[in-house]
């Protein structure tokens, strides 16, 4: 399923939303105690939109990295960033990764998109079937604007 909206977005997302929101990611993501000790191997990003956070999880060579993300147009430009990495257009409530994961990760309110709460328990038991035991899922609301 794919959003025709989000593949003319995709042109304009980074320079609208992706620097300050990945910033914000990233200073409390980086200090999460369990992340620093369990160093996953296998990552990944949900609703992941051009790949701009998945850079920060990227380590070539060390790291299997899935981008799932609805709309071909944001999987494209998060393709271009990350040549390694394996994306998979997907709405949400149907994840299917091809294998499980060390970490889950979905970031600047990604879950707005699932619509009900319905949606959202969907998706959870969606991502906790997709971790390895002792895997860890983070899921973190976008700043607000101003």
């Amino acid at each position: 399923m794919t959003e025709p909206c989000y593949g003319d977005f995709a042109k304009i997302y980074d320079p609208m939303m992706g620097g300050r929101y990945v910033r914000a990611w990233w200073q409390w993501f980086k200090n999460v105690p369990a992340l620093r000790i369990a160093q996953p191997r296998s990552v990944a990003d949900l609703a992941c939109g051009t790949g701009k956070a998945a850079l920060r999880l990227a380590r070539p060579g060390k790291r299997t990295l899935f981008l799932v993300d609805r709309s071909q147009g944001m999987l494209d430009m998060a393709q271009a960033r990350l040549p390694q990495a394996r994306c998979l257009c997907q709405d949400m409530t149907a994840l299917q990764l091809p294998e499980s994961v060390d970490l889950a990760v979905c970031v600047f309110g990604g879950l707005n998109y699932l619509g009900t709460l319905k949606n959202v328990e969907r998706f959870s038991r969606k991502v906790r079937r997709q971790l390895k035991p002792g895997g860890f899922f983070s899921l973190m609301r976008p700043p607000p604007f101003f």
